[in-house]
């Protein structure tokens, strides 16, 4: 049985679990990100192709905060 999926469009910041949140402070902190970002944090961090964009835009957040 597989997971239900959930339209990319309707993930919130409530839906951000603790590795999303680890993996976004990496990134928002890491001088040199990998490219591409998304398979190196799934790899690294072993989250969800969705996780891995949540991580993203959670650390997209948190540089926005930091200027």
């Amino acid at each position: 049985m597989t997971a239900p999926s959930i339209p990319l469009h309707q993930v919130t910041s409530h839906d951000v679990t603790r590795d999303v949140t680890v993996a976004a402070n990496w990134l928002a902190t890491e001088k040199f990100p990998p490219h591409p970002i998304i398979p190196d944090l799934r790899q690294r961090f072993g989250l969800t192709l969705l996780e891995a964009v949540a991580a993203v835009r959670e650390a997209t957040l948190i540089k926005g905060r930091a200027i």
